[in-house]
């Protein structure tokens, strides 16, 4: 009774407890709001109970402990009988791109969760915007499709923005947001900015810091191994490979 009454002048609304397994990284915190200081992260897979939520926070019951966590980030909220074990495989044996303990970690889950075909992508927008960004997605997945599931697994989202508001993602969100004029720049190019934002929702939800210059630099070097296969034979590729040999200096921080 006393703990009801306390959740009840702190906010937060109770219900029946449940279950949920995570798809991602996701950050435990002390209290309902980025501001709050990151308590754990805890791993994809990870089986965690919801006690109660406050707007778009829920209070999880760690190991005893009250945290909270976002509720747009990627989980599947479990029956009680779907928290025993269950075959064991991993989609880096199917067609995922895996590399490194945590890419292995999370195809291990997403087979769990039956995720390995990939959901696709919802693009918003305009007819044109549509199309162009559907003709991108398409030839990166005819020509890298490592890499379309690489971007996949990162993005549910590509919307049209106003290109006043400009180009970027949104990492909580799981949503690039695309303004026409990088839309029409080309298939090849409109797929590697893709790749190159996808990488930045993984580095969000593997806990990494997810922007300047270290973070960039990792995603401009993902953005030319695509390219390679999305574009092969132009050396060139954009300028990036000069971008990314001079990214230290602040004219080419485009990111400032």
């Amino acid at each position: 009774m006393l703990l009801i009454v306390s959740l009840a002048m702190c906010g937060v609304s109770l219900a029946e407890g449940y279950s949920i397994r995570l798809r991602w990284h996701t950050n435990l915190r002390t209290g309902p709001g980025l501001t709050h200081t990151v308590n754990e992260v805890a791993p994809p897979g990870a089986i965690l109970r919801v006690i109660g939520a406050r707007e778009n926070w829920l209070q999880i019951d760690r190991n005893g402990k009250a945290l909270w966590m976002a509720d747009w980030v990627g989980f599947t909220r479990l029956d009680d009988a779907q928290s025993e074990a269950e075959p064991v495989g991993n989609c880096c044996f199917l067609n995922w791109r895996c590399a490194g303990d945590g890419d292995w970690t999370r195809g291990y889950y997403a087979y769990r969760d039956q995720l390995c075909a990939h959901p696709g992508f919802v693009v918003e927008g305009a007819a044109t915007f549509v199309a162009q960004v559907r003709a991108a997605l398409d030839r990166l997945q005819a020509r890298a499709p490592q890499w379309y599931a690489y971007a996949d697994s990162g993005l549910d989202k590509i919307k049209q923005v106003a290109e006043s508001y400009g180009t970027g993602v949104w990492v909580h969100l799981r949503t690039f947001n695309v303004t026409p004029r990088h839309a029409s720049a080309g298939e090849e190019w409109l797929a590697s900015i893709i790749v190159h934002d996808a990488c930045h929702v993984r580095q969000f939800e593997a806990g990494q810091l997810y922007y300047g210059l270290d973070a960039e630099r990792a995603c401009v070097q993902i953005q030319l191994e695509a390219l390679a296969l999305i574009n092969p034979g132009d050396s060139f590729q954009f300028g990036l490979p000069v971008v990314l040999a001079n990214i230290d200096d602040p004219a080419y921080q485009w990111w400032h």
